[in-house]
């Protein structure tokens, strides 16, 4: 989440969800690329969370990334 470098990537590659792990605590959010268009981010506990370290995503006919919770 707060490297640069990579933050430099999603804004070039545009996609539809940033998966982020081994952090403190699960964290959910969108961001507002350069384009104007948003990227979904999901960010992973570590394992010793337990479930917060997990994350299971469906997706739909249309394209679109949901989380299955």
């Amino acid at each position: 989440m707060g490297n640069e470098y990579v933050r430099m990537l999603v804004n070039e590659l545009k996609p539809k969800l940033v998966v982020c792990g081994h952090l403190h605590k699960s964290y959910r959010n969108q961001i507002l690329l350069n384009s104007g268009d948003f990227t979904d981010i999901c960010c992973l506990a570590n394992v010793q969370s337990g479930v917060d370290a997990i994350a299971i995503f469906h997706l739909n006919k249309t394209g679109k990334i949901l989380e299955v919770i």
